[in-house]
């Protein structure tokens, strides 16, 4: 038997859940998991976004720079 099956087996019998609400609870986690993991690419979008403005003033400045 796999480790998760196990662990799933376990919480049924100690929490006294059927197979429905325990495949529901993890359904639920799976939802949160999958909402928190878009907040973190949205995060990491703007990262990358404020990078890119960076890299762009940063060549304005060079440029402005070898012009001086």
């Amino acid at each position: 038997m796999s480790e998760e099956a196990q662990l799933a087996a376990v919480v049924r019998y100690d929490t006294g859940d059927t197979p429905a609400q325990t495949a529901d609870e993890q359904i639920r986690r799976f939802k949160m998991i999958l909402s928190e993991m878009d907040e973190l690419q949205d995060e990491l979008n703007k990262v990358r976004r404020i990078g890119e403005i960076v890299k762009n003033w940063k060549t304005r400045i060079d440029a402005f720079d070898n012009c001086v």
